[in-house]
């Protein structure tokens, strides 16, 4: 078994995926958004009363918090990814710059 020691990553792949997440994070954005607004009225609890009126609205809003909470890491993680791409093709031209300064050929 032949092991390899290559590291390569596509920095145009990589952006065209970040986008892709980026816009699939926008639409999940915007189902929470709905959700917020789904709030049932407290008459619906009338028979049961108030309290469960009120408990149903807490749960929404923890929902709707903690999604938002995770669709902002989601978004950081996107971030960070890309800026891992960029710098990546930034150090890559910078290796094949200065190689091709001391005249040495690169496979």
């Amino acid at each position: 078994m032949t092991m390899t020691t290559q590291y390569q990553v596509n920095p145009d792949g990589v952006a065209a995926t970040a986008e892709r997440v980026i816009s699939l994070l926008g639409e999940v954005m915007g189902e929470v958004m709905a959700l917020e607004s789904l709030g049932i009225a407290a008459a619906a609890f009338a028979g049961i009363g108030t309290s469960v009126a009120a408990a149903d609205l807490k749960r929404q809003a923890q929902l709707a918090s903690t999604l938002l909470q995770l669709l902002t890491l989601f978004q950081q993680v996107v971030s960070l990814v890309q800026q891992a791409a960029r710098d990546y093709s930034a150090a890559d031209s910078a290796v094949a710059h200065s190689l091709r300064g001391t005249g040495t050929r690169t496979v």
